[in-house]
């Protein structure tokens, strides 16, 4: 009789649980142009401050909290993609690029940042001149490529 009362219970607090906190969605997230995963694409649930980052083969597994019925799906030099999704689903979400956010933006060491709003100087280096070069390491072959630039590099 125990038993009985015991597993009841055990399947009234699944239940409560899994409405409450929702169910998980699975899915992997594809460019567009070229078919091939997109590593690092931010996945979040629209309204809410919770996320996933897809991996090295583009997949991702996020927790879709009741009632929440949208996913948007981000990623620096493409379009910020919305879609519906239901609980336990798995989804393909294919992110097209935007050509002209990627002119815009500058990688910074902490973020991203528009080449409006710097106020420091920004240096660009061809890669010709990399290419042109016999270098050991990337860090020997940027010193003195550009003024003001320091670069070190530890030793072992």
């Amino acid at each position: 009789m125990k038993i009985k009362k015991v597993s009841f219970f055990f399947v009234i607090l699944c239940w409560l649980y899994s409405s409450a906190y929702g169910q998980g969605i699975t899915g992997e997230v594809i460019d567009k142009a070229t078919n091939v995963p997109v590593i690092g694409a931010n996945v979040s649930v629209s309204g809410t401050t919770g996320g996933a980052i897809t991996d090295m083969a583009g997949k991702f597994s996020i927790n879709l909290p009741g009632g929440a019925n949208q996913l948007q799906v981000t990623f620096i030099g493409y379009q910020k993609q919305v879609i519906s999704v239901q609980p336990g689903g798995s989804y393909k979400i294919f992110l097209e690029p935007d050509v002209t956010m990627i002119d815009e933006v500058v990688v910074v060491g902490y973020g991203t940042q528009k080449r409006a709003n710097l106020t420091g100087s920004v240096s660009t280096i061809d890669t010709k001149v990399l290419e042109a070069r016999p270098i050991a390491d990337e860090g020997r072959g940027l010193h003195g490529t550009m003024p003001g630039l320091s670069v070190v590099v530890p030793s072992g």
